[in-house]
């Protein structure tokens, strides 16, 4: 949904009404753009994105609890600490920018790379003791 109502939205596979669907649309990010003129002829966008990801064959961890980032928020110096083996960790703009991309074989990492102020996407990839893989996404705030 947007405010105000009347505009029109456009992207891959959504429709002018607002409906996406992910399934036909590509894998990746998705950028939506809502649309509005106001009887005066002014125009004005917002924009944001969907992550289509090709989740065959990963286990889907539902439990997301036993995944930490600490503290959130903080000033870009914060610990990932997990009870699943991390095989990767990127962090994204709201735009789908990676800005950090590390690969591991670890329970627990400190990150302190990050300086710019914002709201992040935190992309875990785990591996549990029989090799199978998930990914969980989590909210990073950077203040």
């Amino acid at each position: 949904t947007a405010s105000p109502a009347g505009g029109t939205f456009s992207g891959n596979n959504v429709t002018s009404g607002g409906l996406f669907s992910p399934e036909e649309a590509p894998l990746g990010w998705n950028v939506i753009t809502y649309t509005y003129e106001d009887g005066n002829d002014c125009e004005n966008f917002a924009q944001d994105s969907i992550f289509v990801d090709d989740c065959v064959g990963i286990i889907d961890y539902t439990n997301q609890s036993d995944i930490r980032i600490f503290p959130n928020p903080n000033n870009g110096f914060f610990t990932i600490e997990s009870s699943l083996t991390m095989s990767k960790v990127e962090i994204t703009t709201v735009e789908g920018k990676i800005i950090y991309s590390e690969n591991m074989n670890d329970k627990k990492t400190t990150i302190s790379s990050i300086s710019v102020h914002g709201v992040y996407s935190v992309r875990i990839y785990l591996t549990d003791a029989n090799n199978n893989t998930s990914v969980v996404n989590k909210k990073l705030i950077i203040n």
